[in-house]
């Protein structure tokens, strides 16, 4: 199943507007919207849905790690995160990148092993997950 969504780096605007969507959201964890944004070339990228802000997820560059993805209660159990995933692994690829690492949060197993589906992965620690996207 595809999903029309689309993963655009977030302005100052969005995240600001992301800090206050997530006051609403009961199962938000992660501290801050901008988790490990301060850290030299993260990057937060937001999960556009038609013209509504479904998500976002940050990407850390230095060390290649995705951390975290949300995708906001309203827009779950749709394929948004999947197709957003998808999405920014390519984008990722296209830019040289040919290892990911993801952290793989208590609950979001299933979704983290459809996505780890197509690429060779590795365990390098306790829930820690190195993803090759040069092999696909």
């Amino acid at each position: 199943m595809s999903v029309c969504i689309e993963i655009r780096r977030a302005t100052n605007l969005d995240i600001a507007n992301l800090k206050e969507m997530v006051l609403d959201e009961q199962d938000y964890s992660f501290g801050s919207i901008t988790a490990g944004s301060e850290f030299v070339g993260a990057i937060v990228f937001v999960i556009q849905f038609g013209s509504e802000i479904a998500g976002f997820v940050t990407f850390r560059s230095a060390s290649s790690e995705i951390f975290p993805i949300f995708v906001f209660s309203r827009y779950r159990r749709k394929g948004i995160a999947f197709e957003a995933m998808n999405q920014l692994i390519a984008l990722l690829k296209e830019n040289g990148r040919e290892e990911l690492i993801i952290e793989v949060r208590e609950g979001a197993e299933a979704f983290w092993m459809r996505v780890f589906a197509d690429y060779p992965v590795k365990c390098i620690a306790e829930s820690k997950f190195s993803l090759d996207i040069s092999k696909r």
